[in-house]
């Protein structure tokens, strides 16, 4: 039986990691003579839309050699990323651009590069915000820089929108690939940091305050007495 080469197991394993995650929508089938490049393109490249420009190593038969000799070279290729284009999709290139190259076909199969603040689930981006107790019971206003560059202020006004855990921001996400001109949303995640200890001189002032709101806004007390108990031990307030 045939030894498999290296390049053979590069690609099985790419095809591998390609097949198993989730919204892979391309089968592909290889032959002996194909290669399988990834190329790994920025969230902000994926809204602003670019090209990418991937060198492949190539086998030319020497169109100056008399007894067509075979020489190793390389060649560049042009990986044009639409905008909000979808991770794992597989461009082909023949061997049209490739001219004189003996390979028949070069694959290249786009992956997503992993943001600090952003991840994207479709069209949509998602981001993660720790919030204090005290932003929480008092309401504050944060930044986030898009990733065509602008600067969103985001208000955040009472602890009842921060236990929702989700503040939506509409057509801040990513371009759909098809409708470039729409976007999808922008879902920040709030995660409040209850305290997991609380003095006894806090737990009365708490309390007194609690009891002076009682009136006014059972929906803070009821949400503040339940996580400072799940948190802080047994507090009664």
């Amino acid at each position: 039986m045939k030894r498999e080469g290296r390049q053979d197991m590069r690609k099985r394993a790419i095809l591998r990691n390609l097949q198993g995650e989730k919204g892979s929508k391309q089968d592909i089938t290889l032959s002996s003579n194909q290669q399988v490049h990834t190329v790994v393109v920025s969230l902000e490249e994926l809204y602003r839309g670019c090209v990418k420009l991937l060198t492949v190593p190539v086998q030319e038969i020497d169109p100056c050699s008399v007894q067509l000799n075979i020489i190793n070279t390389s060649k560049i290729v042009h990986i044009k990323i639409k905008p909000g284009l979808p991770e794992h999709t597989v461009f082909k290139f023949s061997k049209e651009p490739l001219e004189y190259s003996t390979s028949s076909e070069v694959i290249v199969i786009t992956k997503d590069k992993p943001h600090d603040v952003f991840w994207r689930e479709g069209a949509d981006l998602h981001m993660k915000k720790n919030v204090s107790l005290k932003e929480a019971l008092t309401g504050f206003s944060f930044t986030v820089t898009t990733l065509d560059d602008r600067i969103l202020h985001i208000p955040i006004t009472d602890l009842t929108t921060c236990n929702q855990s989700m503040k939506v921001i509409k057509s801040e996400g990513m371009p759909h690939v098809e409708e470039p001109h729409l976007r999808g949303d922008l879902f920040i995640h709030l995660s409040i940091d209850y305290p997991k200890f609380l003095s006894p001189d806090l737990r009365k002032t708490l309390s007194t305050l609690l009891d002076e709101d009682k009136g006014k806004n059972n929906t803070t007390r009821q949400i503040l007495d339940s996580k400072l108990k799940s948190k802080a031990g047994n507090l009664d307030f």
